[in-house]
């Protein structure tokens, strides 16, 4: 009779939850606490990057945050462990907060994502607070571009659901935008900022490819 492992089992399930890119600092506690990094998330658990693991099968309890400022605190399980690199966690009794939390937090990324085809373009925009202020504009570059928003570089630490002005200065035009995900990038200060226009019709003047049919 095959003999099945926890392990893989829970590994199985970990991945039936799409993974959302997320770097922010988690506390571990388990047989010994250290601090690591997320590197994904999801609705059945978190990659954590760190020189310090656990063997699978471990039970420990994790605490992060979510780009929206929301906590995450709950037990989770190593599912599977690279000594030195990184640990598969499985969360164990998430809350009804942390599930609508991270559900949240998922839908808007992949909302954005399917909205429209991305298409890489790397172009110099500033951001800022409001129309009248230019005083606290902040230099940004975009990554990639689509007929909704695009994703952007910058040092800024805009929050979710933040609205602000980008200025296009190559153009000499600008929109209203609302920031709905962050990616801090290390430890330099740079963030992955995703936006989305909230009121502009073909913001970037260019054909974009239309997304394929999932039929």
């Amino acid at each position: 009779m095959p003999n099945s492992s926890p392990s893989h089992d829970s590994n199985q399930n970990l991945r039936k939850h799409p993974r959302i890119p997320l770097l922010t600092p988690v506390d571990v506690r388990g047989p010994k606490r250290f601090l690591a990094s997320t590197a994904n998330v999801s609705l059945g658990g978190l990659l954590a990057t760190t020189p310090e693991t656990f063997a699978p099968d471990t039970q420990i309890w994790v605490r992060f945050n979510l780009p929206s400022g929301q906590t995450v605190s709950t037990q989770a399980v190593v599912v599977h462990s690279a000594p030195g690199h990184a640990m598969g966690l499985r969360f164990l009794g998430l809350s009804a907060g942390a599930l609508d939390a991270i559900s949240h937090f998922a839908s808007r990324v992949i909302n954005h994502t399917r909205r429209g085809l991305r298409v890489p373009r790397r172009t110099h925009i500033m951001l800022r607070r409001s129309f009248e202020n230019t005083t606290d504009a902040e230099m940004a570059e975009t990554v990639l571009v689509s007929r909704h928003g695009g994703l952007a570089i910058c040092r800024a630490d805009f929050a979710v659901d933040d609205r602000l002005y980008l200025w296009w200065p190559e153009r000499q035009r600008g929109a209203e935008v609302r920031i709905i995900f962050r990616h801090e990038l290390g430890s330099a200060g740079l963030a992955e900022v995703a936006f989305e226009f909230v009121d502009s019709d073909n913001f970037w003047e260019m054909e974009f490819p239309e997304p394929p049919s999932l039929d």
